[in-house]
């Protein structure tokens, strides 16, 4: 005599819709974590970046020019001039509107016009600049930077002090 397994009962089949369900909110809940901290991640890498690569354009076009002619120091928003060979170069900031906030970013200006340094993803919240230059000493400015995401959940600060070439 054979023995006929029953079919599934109206419980097992609760119980493993629910085991089922169960995961699939773990695995969702998992993916949506994951690309939380891919966006955020992508945030911060934007603004280290940006600011390194400002304050490597800054420390070179200090370093290769003959002179600091003007500057506003001490305050935010800072502004450096300097004479090179080329002419006069500005980095200073401006300002944008983007996706509904008045954004700061930097700009370098040869003559030729104005170029942003920094991406649309930063906000400029802090460009000082001071003038470390004594008596007789080539002239040495430091640069203050604080640069962040534009949802404002990430900030950093870069620091350099740049001393023109004798």
């Amino acid at each position: 005599m054979k023995r006929r397994r029953p079919a599934l009962s109206f419980i097992e089949v609760i119980l493993y819709v629910a085991i089922v369900s169960m995961m699939a909110v773990v695995f969702i809940m998992f993916g949506v974590k994951m690309i939380e901290l891919r966006s955020d991640t992508e945030e911060n890498r934007e603004v280290v970046e940006n600011g390194h690569y400002v304050m490597d354009v800054i420390t070179y076009q200090v370093r290769d020019a003959q002179s600091i002619s003007l500057g506003t120091y001490g305050a935010h928003p800072g502004a450096l001039t300097l004479t090179a060979d080329t002419g006069s170069i500005t980095i200073d900031t401006a300002t944008k509107t983007l996706y509904g906030q008045t954004v700061r970013y930097l700009q370098i200006n040869d003559g030729s016009g104005a170029v942003p340094m920094t991406s649309d993803q930063v906000d400029v919240t802090n460009f000082v600049l001071t003038n470390l230059q004594r008596n007789t000493e080539p002239a040495n400015v430091q640069v203050l930077l604080t640069l962040t995401s534009l949802d404002g959940t990430y900030s950093e600060s870069f620091q350099t002090s740049i001393s023109l070439r004798e």
